[in-house]
């Protein structure tokens, strides 16, 4: 499988969700954060979290794409909660998009 395209298709879907919703700038909002600066997706998991076997194209694109698993984050507030802030971003992903329960696909 193409995980490439898969993630440009997702992305592509998931700016035109954000822009929908009125999204355009960091929702993480860290010490230090660069607002609508250098601004990308933040999935709650590691992409390779949704990814299954014998997935097909279309249900890969719709697993990264799921809004309840994705937060609009600048790069700096993205590298910390990967790293020291990982509760707090945990956090914020519960305030804003609920518990993993919300997910389309349960993994």
């Amino acid at each position: 499988m193409n995980y490439t395209r898969i993630n440009r298709a997702a992305n592509a879907r998931l700016k035109k969700q954000f822009e929908e919703m009125g999204i355009t700038s960091c929702e993480l909002n860290f010490k230090g954060c660069m607002g609508r600066f250098a601004l990308s997706f933040c999935h709650r998991h590691k992409r390779n979290h949704y990814k299954r076997w014998g997935q097909t194209f279309d249900e890969a694109v719709e697993a990264l794409s799921d809004i309840s698993q994705v937060l609009m984050s600048c790069a700096f507030c993205h590298a910390l909660g990967e790293g020291t802030m990982r509760d707090e971003m945990e956090t914020r992903f519960l305030e804003l998009r609920g518990d993993d329960s919300q997910a389309k696909f349960k993994f």
